[in-house]
């Protein structure tokens, strides 16, 4: 395995009718390993380049599913960059303007170092009022949820209004939600979390080795109906992506927490590319504090221990594991932007 500026990968194409043209532009001068390409829709693609395999598949489910078949086919799970895209990810514009395509180069590297995971889509902007607008390089390609919020999602239908989603039938599921579903599959590591990563838009990058505690071929049958789709593009970062391998941006996990009723602990100072945490650890209360630090804290509902940030830092309760109260250490505040500047 090469560095993770140079990181030699393999690529997996879930592909229909849309032209593979500008992928292939991408990639080239590449270190590409290999090329598989799933076309569904009968249509032979038009992708020329040494290594290049055309495997012919039913048209069935979602890029999710083809995407599982390909993990289920493996026998050996080796520790090498496999970027998983599908055919429209560079025609046109996302369906949901305030994503945007994420440089191939970042995605790639952030898969070859750990945590093992690089998101192909990103938000144009964060929500919160301080985080840089001009541009679109700032955002982070992964959002965390509460489990509990993430487990109430469901899709019986599309808005019809979608003119991207009109081609295709769409079928509801069995499952109630997503957390319905969970508890059907069982995913491995997934309902013993707290919060956890997702990654939206249907391409992404990751270690191969990180996908061998999964049984891909068990997910195959459910996977054929269409909400099951998308309960599956809410699930692939938290199954694919090594959360013990280093820890994660604990802002971005504190933004996606629906359960905070504040932040405390840390001072922020504006950079070039978002915030630097200048000193301390941010900590997150729980919303029956109303919020989070400050004069009196202690005198709030759920008193000292639940709102009052030097308790939270003590009681060592990681975000990562624990609903509010809860502390991010001080090693997984840090978060590197685009040029390596510590935000």
């Amino acid at each position: 395995m090469r560095g993770a500026a140079g990181a030699a990968f393999h690529v997996v194409v879930a592909q229909c009718h849309g032209s593979l043209e500008t992928l292939q532009r991408k990639l080239s001068g590449q270190p590409v390993l290999s090329v598989t390409i799933y076309s569904k829709c009968g249509q032979p693609p038009a992708f020329k380049g040494p290594n290049v395999r055309v495997v012919h598949s039913p048209n069935v489910g979602s890029c999710d599913y083809t995407y599982a078949l390909h993990l289920s086919t493996l026998t050996t799970f080796r520790d090498e960059v496999v970027l998983f895209i599908k055919d429209t990810t560079y025609v046109g514009k996302p369906h949901n303007l305030d994503f945007r395509f994420r440089s191939l180069r970042d995605v790639l590297e952030e898969a070859a170092e750990p945590p093992g995971y690089g998101c192909g889509m990103g938000k144009r902007q964060l929500t919160p009022h301080w985080w840089p607008k001009e541009g679109w390089r700032a955002e982070p390609s992964l959002y965390w949820y509460s489990r509990a919020r993430l487990e109430t999602f469901f899709l019986k239908a599309y808005n019809t209004s979608w003119r991207h989603f009109k081609q295709a039938p769409y079928t509801a599921s069995a499952f109630a939600n997503l957390g319905q579903w969970w508890r059907h599959i069982r995913p491995d590591g997934i309902q013993t979390r707290e919060v956890l990563p997702v990654c939206y838009g249907g391409a992404f990058a990751f270690r191969e080795s990180n996908a061998r505690h999964v049984d891909w071929a068990s997910l195959l049958p459910s996977l054929q109906v269409g909400e099951v789709n998308h309960f599956m593009e809410r699930t692939w970062a938290a199954l694919l992506l090594d959360l013990t391998s280093r820890p994660m941006p604990m802002r971005d996990i504190f933004f996606g927490n629906s359960t905070c009723a504040g932040y405390s602990g840390a001072r922020f100072e504006q950079r070039e590319w978002g915030l630097m945490n200048t000193h301390g650890v941010m900590v997150c209360c729980p919303t029956s504090c109303g919020q989070c630090g400050g004069k009196r804290c202690g005198e709030r509902p759920g008193g000292e221990a639940a709102c009052c940030g030097h308790a939270i830092m003590a009681a060592n309760r990681s975000c990562l594991n624990y609903p509010p109260p809860c502390a991010a250490d001080s090693s997984g505040v840090d978060y590197k932007g685009p040029k390596g500047t510590e935000l």
